[in-house]
């Protein structure tokens, strides 16, 4: 489930 984590985080990052 890391790696959904590290998916995430680059979605987060657009989001700003």
């Amino acid at each position: 489930a890391e790696l959904q984590a590290h998916r995430e985080a680059a979605k987060w990052r657009q989001i700003r």
